[in-house]
């Protein structure tokens, strides 16, 4: 079990994606429905960082937001929050403005990240 904080305050958008995704999930007419529960971290790479939340395929290639019905992607909303230690939260897009549902924590600082990246919030437990 990991316990996180969100900076809702910070990044709204963003944090309530990742709070509809570990609730209610996504919906989508062509796609069906998913959510984070029973999902894997796909990608564990040692030391750097976890990525996780590809509830289509399970492997990285897929993702899907949870804000708007049948809405894949929602833009990046800002890079106030660093990526400058280890348990920061942060959106594994697509690209430019264009976050679905995976997403990532640091296993340790990744400032080349900083302004490409969306933090969203920490690890506090687990």
């Amino acid at each position: 079990r990991i316990v996180v904080e969100l900076a809702k305050d910070i990044v709204p958008q963003t944090a309530t994606n990742f709070i509809k995704m570990c609730t209610d999930g996504f919906k989508s007419k062509a796609l069906g429905s998913g959510s984070y529960k029973n999902s894997k971290f796909h990608n564990v790479t040692k030391g750097v960082y976890l990525v996780g939340g590809d509830v289509l395929n399970g492997d990285g290639t897929g993702g899907h937001a949870a804000l708007e019905e049948n809405q894949r992607y929602f833009d990046d909303e800002n890079y106030a929050l660093q990526f400058s230690e280890e348990g920061v939260l942060g959106m594994a897009n697509a690209g430019l403005n264009k976050n679905a549902s995976q997403f990532f924590i640091s296993l340790k600082p990744l400032p080349h990240l900083n302004g490409r990246n969306v933090a969203f919030g920490k690890v506090v437990e687990g």
